[in-house]
């Protein structure tokens, strides 16, 4: 079964239980999620356990989520910290 759901106000789709980190991999190619708030260079996943805190994105407008930790849910708005 498939998940839509909204990533930089683009519709995606991704398999159910799909972690938001996956999918921004899947659908973009990309582990970019977000750029540094110091230096302005791309951050994205790099534990994927939700230790690091690399991953951050906003989800349905709650800023600073962790990525790798929230499954896809449908119609979720998924934005990325990109300069």
């Amino acid at each position: 079964m498939q998940v839509r759901f909204f990533l930089d106000g683009q519709s995606r789709e991704v398999p159910k239980g799909t972690k938001v980190s996956a999918a921004i991999f899947l659908t973009e190619r990309a582990l970019h999620s977000r750029d540094s708030e110091v230096s302005s260079q791309p951050r994205g996943m790099f534990c994927g356990i939700g230790c690091c805190y690399e991953c951050l994105v906003n989800i349905d407008g709650v800023p600073k989520q962790r990525s790798c930790l929230v499954e896809v849910a449908p119609g979720m708005e998924i934005e990325r910290d990109l300069k």
